[in-house]
């Protein structure tokens, strides 16, 4: 875990968190274990999806599996503004998409969009300098996969 700043620890947990938060609390139907699983699994596939394929062909990539209209819900529910949506796989591809974009502009990287509602926008600021920005949250990213991977087990129990 050498060169992994504090800060980045801070946030992965903070951000695990709300995503737990949401999935408990904003996801209804029996879906919260389909839900679960998907972060599982896009949380530990993003760094080597991003490696191969690069960074932002696997947000588009990730909107794509989630839906625009999906997308919007699923921030709703991150935020805490919406409650028992009936969306089971595609939260994972729009909670990862949204966490990544959401620390962007934290950081300043991506300005002027409004990342809640416009992900294909806030994906367009970041083509030109993506590989400054995938090295900005690469840190992040890695410990919101070990954060993941130690509490959502592969069958989508969450066990913290």
């Amino acid at each position: 875990m050498m060169g992994v700043s504090k800060e980045n620890v801070k946030l992965a947990i903070n951000d695990f968190k709300r995503v737990l938060e949401a999935i408990k609390n904003g996801i209804s139907n029996g879906k919260e274990k389909e839900a679960a699983k998907s972060f599982r699994t896009r949380v530990r596939n993003g760094p080597n999806d991003i490696i191969s394929n690069g960074f932002s062909t696997t947000l588009i990539y990730l909107l794509s599996k989630t839906e625009n209209k999906n997308y919007k819900k699923i921030v709703e529910i991150i935020n805490g503004r919406s409650t028992q949506v009936k969306i089971g796989d595609k939260f994972g591809y729009g909670a990862y998409l949204y966490l990544i974009l959401y620390r962007l502009k934290e950081k300043g990287i991506i300005e002027g969009v409004d990342i809640n509602k416009d992900p294909i926008e806030a994906i367009n600021k970041i083509i030109d300098i993506e590989d400054y920005a995938y090295l900005i949250i690469r840190d992040y990213l890695i410990e919101l996969k070990e954060l993941t991977s130690a509490c959502i087990d592969e069958n989508g129990h969450i066990n913290c």
